[in-house]
């Protein structure tokens, strides 16, 4: 079995345990804060529960993966009202959505990736945006892109051979993977139109033998002060992800 816990940052309180029964795995807060969304198998298949996150309630049901596909839920809008999900089957990943009032799913955007890699999706702070790593373009370039929420028809690639992209708090700026510890920049702004400017590597390294494929290792705080970094440690001479996280401040002051 796996077991998602919730830990209070103030450190006076013990991990509380708050899922029983299954698999539980790859968890997100709703944008309120109220509840956690997770992928479990304890009905048979690979869909998606929630459950309140003071442990208040039982899992409740959101959607159900159909055989041979499992769901992985993937960014919540700061609106609250739809979370995006990946649909994965074998190498093949498609982008959905959840609606929270009417509990219905539908393809977010058309969007489908069949290396075996994470699409990676994130809402904008003011939730108009998503950013997402996908197969697009003429040439069927990988690379990061943008598009309107809801969908339009209308893409932008801010970025080639990108991963994990995330926006900054503020909305003006799009970070992502750009290699072997490597970060890089992009400046954004959306009024009256999209627009960005070409990437600009964050000239601090980290991680620097950590393949970028292998899951999302950096993240912003709500003020945008520093970022944190799961960084890798050593087994045996081969570099594996570590349960540790080191926190580095005062970023881009030094």
């Amino acid at each position: 079995e796996h077991h998602i816990w919730i830990y209070d940052m103030d450190g006076n309180s013990a991990p509380r345990r708050l899922t029983f029964g299954g698999r539980n795995r790859f968890p997100i807060w709703s944008a309120d804060g109220r509840h956690v969304a997770f992928q479990s198998d304890r009905d048979g298949d690979l869909g998606i529960f929630w459950q309140p996150a003071d442990g208040t309630g039982t899992a409740e049901r959101l959607t159900k993966a159909e055989a041979g596909t499992s769901h992985v839920p993937d960014a919540w809008s700061p609106k609250n009202d739809v979370f995006l999900f990946s649909v994965v089957k074998g190498p093949s990943r498609a982008l959905w959505s959840f609606s929270v009032a009417d509990k219905k799913t539908e393809q977010f955007g058309k969007i489908e990736i069949r290396d075996g890699r994470p699409i990676a999706p994130a809402f904008s702070p003011d939730g108009r945006w998503v950013v997402y790593r996908s197969t697009g373009g003429d040439q069927g370039t990988t690379a990061n892109y943008v598009q309107p929420n809801p969908p339009t028809g209308t893409t932008y690639q801010v970025a080639t051979n990108g991963f994990h992209p995330a926006w900054s708090r503020d909305g003006r700026e799009i970070v992502y993977v750009q290699g072997f510890g490597r970060l890089a920049v992009i400046s954004v702004s959306t009024l009256p139109r999209f627009q960005f400017s070409e990437p600009v590597e964050i000239p601090r390294g980290f991680n620097e033998k950590m393949a970028p494929v292998i899951g999302k290792n950096f993240d912003m705080t709500p003020d945008g002060r520093f970022i944190d970094l799961v960084a890798p440690s050593q087994s045996g001479g081969r570099i594996v992800p570590t349960n540790e996280i080191s926190v580095i401040q005062n970023w881009f002051q030094e």
